[in-house]
């Protein structure tokens, strides 16, 4: 073979292993692409460590009338495919726990769908050991949003803060991500606050509460979940 063939031989080789070398390239982006986005898609589709769209009766959950510290009525039930709260006399304060007292981490994030159907109420979250001992991390018809402690029976008001009213018969979307003791409070995508527990209450209890002091009102929830962080 002339010199000039062996060149032209070798231009060929030289083409065919880029070739071979591209062509392996493109196979191994696209099944890393295909890797990379079924692990997006799984991470993404983690099942929730708790969830209810309140579609029936479950166990955990408080149903049927009760009466607060001051005999006052209230009434928790299922309607229409949602958690309902009414509130039968003037005021009352009133909640539901999730069954899952003792498996949460130390960091969760809490979602729920709600609207107010009728009244002016105060509505969100409950997160600590129980009934006695919990913060309620709340939002308020007429605008604000606010943190309390209950010990022991007894009411503090740990923040308070003004914000745009909630609009009465629209869904709105609550989320609240906590982190140890840091929490971060949300509605409709839009922070609200950040704030420390002042102690931890781990193994924490969640759940949804409502309430009013200015009448008598209802309240419904829908889609809540819990989800690890």
């Amino acid at each position: 073979m002339d010199r000039e063939g062996l060149h032209m031989s070798v231009q060929h080789q030289s083409s065919t292993r880029r070739s071979v070398i591209w062509f392996a390239a493109i196979v191994l982006c696209l099944w890393l692409g295909t890797c990379v986005g079924s692990w997006a898609q799984s991470t993404q589709g983690v099942s929730p460590l708790f969830y209810d769209d309140f579609g029936n009766p479950q166990s955990g959950w408080r149903v049927g009338a009760g009466r607060d510290a001051q005999g006052r009525l209230y009434k928790l039930s299922y309607q229409d495919g949602e958690y309902a709260f009414g509130l039968l006399a003037d005021y009352a304060n009133c909640w539901a726990w999730a069954p899952i007292a003792a498996t949460l981490p130390a960091s969760f994030r809490l979602q729920v769908s709600v609207r107010v159907v009728s009244g002016t109420a105060d509505f969100g979250f409950a997160v600590g050991r129980g009934d006695q001992d919990h913060y309620h991390f709340g939002v308020a018809v007429g605008g604000g949003y606010y943190v309390y402690r209950v010990t022991s029976g007894e009411v503090s008001s740990l923040l308070v803060g003004t914000g745009s009213p909630v609009l009465a018969g629209a869904v709105h979307h609550l989320e609240l991500v906590l982190q140890g003791r840091d929490a971060t409070f949300s509605i409709d995508g839009n922070t609200l606050l950040n704030f420390q527990l002042p102690a931890s209450n781990a193994p924490y209890k969640v759940g949804l509460e409502a309430g009013s002091s200015r009448g008598k009102v209802e309240v419904r929830f829908d889609e809540f979940s819990v989800t690890a962080m």
